[in-house]
């Protein structure tokens, strides 16, 4: 084949083949410049299907003109077989770069929002490609993707040209397409429209950021049945450190029904931005990874300590939270405060720092979930009660050691991780701050709060545990022991009323235990617990009358007070 002429090209080399056709490096004789050259394969010159298709690709080509997608420059025929000039492209193919594993994210999101682009110039014009696939992308060296091979690309009635209904299957049993790659509706001979070049594209992403195809069987049948009934793993992707915006695009580019997806390549190009401007973000040495909760004075984000190559948290507190130099100084303080603490049920603080003058912290990432989440499926069990209420007095302990006030705790600053309870320490005041700095009714949890607190009084350790008897009544009921229909009716319950009483029959709580939580919500701090020691030493002693007959103790006889 080498130095064979066609039409004005010379041939100089082949440089690919597919299913219908091989690629050859050719000269233009008379532009003096090196193309691209596809022709059909002699073997499948006879078949009318192939031709056609070869044909329609050309035509759909060439209508388009797109930085990514391959420009054509010619058609022909030679020897009664059609052949297609294209630029020449320096680089090589997507799939050739996944032998090497998964992209950067940063990467991953560059190559597919390129692609999305080409798609966009595509679908415009009432043209699905239909066999999008790494083998049909390809990088080129200054960093460009271009989309290749729209031999099975399909023209909208819309589209303006003369539409060929190309059926899905040429011969009995065989498809074509890449199975791996095809839409359900594809595999289930159905009609296709762009969406199924979204369901291709989720595809290919899922396997830039894992280095794993969403869907592989041990056949191709198995690989359809997959394509058509089974969602690919989830744990590649959480395993991969893949910001959770990302993995929201791969699984709603992935639905099963097209009406499910995204419904436009623009829609995907947009949700590929906001992607692309949250992994960009980079706080400190911290790249932000995803976004995993939210309260009034901040958010938290999983984050990838870049030095370290360690996942953690990081939480950003709210500008409107910084308030003045001096308060933002005071949160600081703080912070650094809670990081000398070395406690099992604190969580450990890392970092802390400023970031466009706002302030973050920069602690352990936990796996498990928060008090509050488990809360949602009804009370605990009195023993679990106990230990859970032991295990965070015990961290109170270690800060009020150091003069470390929580003045926040409540059920979604206790996260429960293995069978541990950890604090995390979001509001804390040092005792020795002085009063100006003192936060805002409005930063704070009503229903946890203490009368002191509501009034704006200062606050010491007695306030962090009056905190703990209102979580501790409501692991033992499943029920806030103060709650209104508004903020401002919570806090007058929170200063004039008592909480309901505990139906011993119902939640089988010991008349004894019943005690430590009354004593704990008393109104004035001197009447509650003295010190989370106190504390410690009555629940102690409830942690061998808690099991399964638990030991009562007559309340007149039992007389909580240290």
């Amino acid at each position: 084949m080498p130095d064979q002429v066609i039409g004005h090209y010379r041939i100089l080399e082949k440089i690919g083949a597919g299913a219908m056709g091989e690629v050859f490096r050719a000269r233009d004789e008379r532009l003096g410049r090196d193309v691209a050259l596809k022709l059909i394969r002699p073997s499948s010159n006879d078949n009318p299907d192939h031709r056609r298709r070869f044909e329609l690709e050309a035509r759909v080509v060439s209508a388009l003109n797109h930085p990514n997608i391959v420009a054509i420059y010619e058609v022909g025929f030679h020897n009664g077989s059609p052949y297609i000039v294209s630029e020449l492209l320096e680089g090589q193919t997507l799939r050739k770069r996944l032998t090497e594993g998964a992209l950067p994210v940063r990467l991953a999101i560059d190559y597919a929002s390129q692609i999305v682009q080409g798609l966009i110039a595509a679908h415009d014009r009432q043209i699905t490609h239909r066999d999008l696939k790494p083998e049909n992308l390809f990088l080129t060296t200054d960093g460009r993707v271009k989309i290749l091979d729209f031999g099975l690309a399909k023209l909208q009635p819309e589209s303006g040209y003369p539409v060929e209904e190309l059926a899905t299957v040429t011969r009995a049993g065989v498809l074509v397409g890449t199975p791996s790659y095809m839409s359900p509706e594809q595999v289930r001979c159905q009609k296709v429209d762009h969406r199924s070049d979204l369901f291709s594209l989720g595809a290919i992403l899922y396997e830039m950021l894992t280095g794993r195809r969403a869907f592989k069987g041990k056949t191709d049948f198995d690989t359809m049945i997959a394509v058509t009934q089974a969602d690919p793993p989830e744990i590649d992707l959480e395993r991969a450190s893949i910001p959770l915006p990302l993995r929201q695009i791969v699984r709603h580019c992935l639905r099963k029904e097209p009406e499910n997806r995204f419904q436009s390549a623009r829609d995907l190009a947009a949700a590929l931005d906001t992607a692309s401007s949250a992994s960009e973000r980079v706080i400190g040495h911290y790249r932000i990874l995803e976004k995993i909760g939210a309260e009034a004075m901040g958010e938290s984000f999983r984050a990838r300590n870049e030095r370290l190559g360690c996942d953690v948290a990081l939480k950003l507190i709210r500008p409107a939270s910084n308030g003045s130099p001096d308060h933002l100084r005071c949160f600081e303080l703080e912070a650094r405060a809670v990081a000398s603490m070395n406690h099992p049920n604190i969580v450990a603080i890392y970092d802390v720092g400023f970031d466009d003058g706002a302030l973050y912290i920069v602690c352990e990432l936990l796996e498990g979930q928060t008090l509050r989440k488990r809360l949602t499926e009804g009370a605990l069990p009195v023993r679990l009660a106990v230990n859970y209420s032991s295990q965070i007095v015990q961290g109170l302990i270690a800060a009020h050691r150091r003069h470390i006030i929580h003045r926040d705790l409540r059920p979604e600053n206790l996260f429960l991780t293995f069978g541990r309870i950890k604090i995390f320490f979001g509001a804390a005041r040092l005792q020795s701050e002085p009063v100006e700095y003192e936060r805002s009714v409005e930063e704070l949890t009503p229903s946890y709060m203490s009368p002191e607190q509501m009034r704006g009084k200062i606050v010491d350790q007695r306030s962090d545990i009056f905190s703990v008897g209102a979580i501790l009544y409501e692991m033992l009921t499943g029920r806030r022991a103060f709650t209104g229909k508004t903020d401002v009716d919570t806090m007058i319950a929170m200063v004039q009323e008592g909480p309901p009483e505990i139906d011993l029959e119902r939640a089988g709580v010991p008349v004894s235990f019943q005690q430590i939580v009354r004593q704990c919500l008393e109104k004035e701090p001197e009447n509650r617990f003295q010190s989370a020691r106190d504390l410690a030493v009555a629940l102690d002693t409830l942690k061998g009358a808690s099991g399964g007959q638990p030991r009562r103790l007559k309340a007149q006889r039992w007389q909580v007070r240290w």
